[in-house]
């Protein structure tokens, strides 16, 4: 007989330690394989045996090697939703659905059935999170075609209407001479890649992490675009690192001048989101 979900992550524990792989992620594992959709319940149905240890001992090997358990699985928890995820995309992350939280509020205060518009859309966890609380348009661009295709599927699965397309930053948003109320996104501006965890390094897709020239020049490009995207009271969002504040503030400034610049804290009381209104 197999080993119960008890034993199994006991036995455990201390190779997690080791490799420094949080123990969250193996309860993650034991309730994919026990088909346990409430990770809340694990406590409560940690005698069960292992179903199909074949399958967990392949999986578990994967972690051990230190591939990230939203790959293994194909499944990241997001804002109230779970996500398709596989290594074409960013894993959604707490910080980003700070971002969400923070978009939601100034959507319900200002923006009644707003235009919005998800830049480097990656999974989709942005947009769709928006859409599945507001009502209006929304679209998500995205510069990887295998990107695109994971975020309509999440659409599909989490049953939200978005227009996804391929575009380098707003550059096939500009042709098209598409405008909108909102401009939010989780842009990669990692500058020190020693900062980064190592899993993430060798796992995650590199463009979704750093640009591929300086973070600062990339988003004074991305601000300049976005003054042929943006209506008159519109309003940007961006997730930002949280040593970018005062060099970004300047561009954001010399971008628009006429725009009220604020920085929002994260839990950790650290800047990062910018705003623009």
């Amino acid at each position: 007989m197999n080993k119960t979900l008890k034993e199994t992550y006991n036995s455990l524990l201390d190779s997690l330690k080791d490799q420094n792989i949080p123990e969250i992620e193996l309860r993650m594992l034991l309730c994919e394989v026990n088909g346990i959709e409430d990770m809340s319940s694990f406590y409560l149905k940690n005698n069960e045996p292992v179903k199909d240890e074949e399958l967990f001992q392949s999986y578990l090997a994967r972690l051990l090697s230190g591939e990230p358990v939203q790959y293994i699985i194909n499944k990241a928890y997001f804002y109230g939703s779970t996500f398709y995820v596989d290594q074409n995309v960013l894993i959604p992350r707490m910080e980003t659905e700070e971002l969400v939280q923070a978009a939601l509020k100034e959507i319900k205060s200002h923006y009644p059935n707003p235009k919005v518009i998800d830049i480097g859309t990656g999974s989709g966890c942005i947009i769709i999170s928006l859409a599945k609380n507001t009502f209006g348009t929304y679209a998500g661009i995205e510069i990887s075609r295998p990107a695109i295709e994971i975020a309509k599927k999440n659409a599909e699965l989490l049953k939200a209407n978005i227009n996804f397309y391929e575009s380098d930053l707003l550059q096939e948003t500009i042709k098209r001479k598409e405008r909108y109320d909102i401009i939010i996104g989780n842009p990669p501006y990692i500058i020190n890649k020693k900062e980064i965890d190592k899993r993430t390094i060798e796992y995650e897709p590199k463009n979704a992490l750093y640009p591929d020239k300086d973070v600062y020049e990339f988003y004074k490009d991305l601000l300049l675009q976005s003054r042929l995207v943006l209506n008159e009271n519109g309003m940007i969002m961006l997730e930002i690192g949280y040593d970018m504040k005062d060099k970004l503030e300047a561009i954001a400034k010399d971008v628009y001048p006429n725009k009220n610049v604020e920085f929002i804290k994260d839990i950790n009381d650290k800047y990062r989101i910018i705003k623009i209104r």
